[in-house]
């Protein structure tokens, strides 16, 4: 059960995680229950990450963003979760300008209100410059792929997608209007980069971080088993 006053406890600084992103220099958290029990007794029951600080001489800081505010959208995009909005920013690219739009209490008018920040981007991105996946961005960059969610392959996931288990990497879902989108289906087994065998999601992104990945260079060969049961060689390219 909550205790105090939420419009005093909303003040205290709350542990959070610091994003590895182009929002480098800003602290998040996740929505929980009791944050969201707080927020709700001060008028504000939405989806969305909470800003827990924000460094001086960064852009979200420049822009206008401050601890305490609860970022709901970017790009006009709903963010769900730090991993969700992390994906939105690292998709776009230096000098962009990420329209980020935010709840905030103002206890000067006991009231909260909308409000949008234009957050431009200045952290150079490698990912495009070299064709590497950054080492701090790999689950995030595999969107840029083409793949939304993948996993390490178990005989209880192999089972879940009704296909046969092996080692690999299993891919659950597919980034819809990408170039894999009706070539790999979800329940697909990835095995191979560049005819080097794949064993777990680890083995995935070691193998990927020696190739280059841009489409102007043609990008990686994958192999995969399609739930079918068919092996087919693909490529993986940013998008």
């Amino acid at each position: 059960m909550l205790k105090g006053d939420p419009r005093q406890m909303i003040r205290i600084e709350l542990p959070g995680v610091v994003a590895a992103n182009d929002f480098r220099g800003v602290s998040l958290l996740e929505l929980d229950e009791e944050i969201n029990d707080w927020l709700a007794v001060l008028g504000y029951t939405g989806g969305g990450v909470r800003v827990t600080g924000v460094e001086l001489d960064k852009p979200a800081r420049r822009a206008g963003l401050r601890p305490r505010d609860v970022i709901t959208h970017v790009n006009d995009v709903p963010v769900m979760s730090t991993q969700h909005l992390r994906s939105r920013i690292s998709s776009m690219r230096p000098g962009e300008m990420a329209h980020v739009k935010v709840w905030r209490f103002e206890p000067e008018r006991d009231k909260g209100r909308e409000l949008t920040f234009h957050v431009r981007l200045d952290r150079f991105d490698e990912m495009a410059r070299t064709g590497v996946i950054p080492k701090d961005l790999q689950m995030a960059s595999l969107q840029r792929l083409g793949l939304a969610r993948v996993a390490t392959n178990t005989l209880a996931l192999a089972a879940e997608y009704g296909v046969r288990y092996g080692p690999g990497v299993l891919v659950e879902e597919i980034v819809t209007g990408s170039t894999l989108d009706g070539l790999m289906k979800p329940g697909s087994v990835i095995i191979a980069v560049m005819d080097r065998m794949v064993t777990d999601i680890d083995d995935f992104f070691s193998l990927l971080e020696q190739y280059d990945v841009r489409r102007d260079v043609g990008g990686v060969r994958v192999t995969f088993m399609s739930p079918e049961g068919r092996r087919v060689d693909t490529h993986l390219r940013l998008q």
